[in-house]
């Protein structure tokens, strides 16, 4: 295992960790929210997957 995988690994285990309270907790400013995914969407393509 590279040092770089075993990092890819821990960030994975705390996002699986609190996903469901992340996803859970409402959206207090939509607007920003909306804007945010729109600058997000420029930098994939379509064949990823997040």
């Amino acid at each position: 295992m590279t040092a770089a995988s075993g990092t890819d690994m821990r960030k994975a285990m705390f996002w699986d960790r609190i996903a469901n309270k992340y996803a859970a907790d409402p959206i207090e400013d939509i607007a920003g929210y909306e804007a945010t995914l729109k600058r997000v969407q420029d930098f994939l393509s379509d064949d990823q997957d997040v």
